[in-house]
């Protein structure tokens, strides 16, 4: 399985879960399949992206500008995001990167990261 983090999606990682990229992937699948296993269905892999996108699956690997980082992911997680994948017809690996940017839209909805608000405030 690949996953393509683009420079939003890996700031956005940074910001709300830290700088371990893999660490914070993996925390995105894990919350995905949460929610798929609880009946709290999250929200489908967007029709205008288009089902081809992530169609080639090798490893679980994440496409940077500065080369390829290889992220380990549980056997449990990764059959779960295959399971999905075929059920909503598109890659696994476009469903991973969904996966990714469906746990930073929640995270958003919880509030700011640690800081944030704090460093805004004293703006103010």
């Amino acid at each position: 399985m690949k996953v393509e983090v683009r420079s939003f999606a890996r700031q956005g990682l940074a910001a709300r879960v830290g700088p371990d990229l893999p660490a914070a992937i993996n925390a995105a699948l894990v919350y995905y399949v949460g929610k798929l296993r609880s009946g709290r269905v999250p929200e489908p892999y967007p029709n205008f992206l288009g089902a081809e996108a992530g169609a080639a699956d090798d490893g679980f690997v994440i496409r940077r500008a500065d080369g390829l980082l290889e992220v380990p992911v549980d056997e449990r997680i990764e059959a779960a995001l295959d399971t999905e994948a075929r059920r909503q017809q598109v890659g696994v690996a476009a469903l991973a990167a969904h996966a990714v940017m469906v746990f930073l839209a929640e995270l958003d909805l919880i509030g700011d990261p640690a800081g944030r608000a704090g460093a805004e405030q004293a703006r103010v």
